[in-house]
């Protein structure tokens, strides 16, 4: 099974915008130090089988979603190094939503970024 997480990791931890602007707050499947902005964290939301050969899976889709919050200024910097991050590793856009939530009286912002891939065939 393709398992992108290690890839998704050490490509946004390589890219110094990203590192210089979350540090530590980069985590998977949430942020360790909640609370404290801004933070990214992102896992695989899907991983489905695209091709099924002799009753086995030979080929499938994966999704990530890559989540930004952030509560002063925009995201959008952040978020421009999160998509030229995963564009490069050769996964493609799927959806982006933004939503705004007030959490203990703050308003974060949330960038959330949704990227697909096939992974390769099970003899690669």
């Amino acid at each position: 099974m393709f398992n992108p997480k290690a890839s998704v990791y050490q490509a946004l931890k390589a890219n110094t915008a990203i590192s210089e602007a979350v540090g530590n707050r980069l985590c998977a499947n949430g942020t360790e130090d909640g609370g404290i902005y801004p933070s990214i964290y992102y896992g695989e939301i899907s991983n489905v089988p695209a091709m099924v050969s002799d009753n086995a899976e030979s080929f499938s889709r994966s999704t990530v979603r890559v989540t930004i919050l952030h509560d002063s200024g925009s995201v959008d910097e952040l978020a421009q190094a999160v998509e030229n991050t995963m564009l490069g590793l050769g996964w493609m856009r799927k959806s982006y939503t933004d939503v705004t939530a007030e959490i203990n009286g703050r308003f974060v912002q949330n960038k959330v970024m949704d990227f697909v891939k096939n992974g390769g065939f099970k003899n690669e």
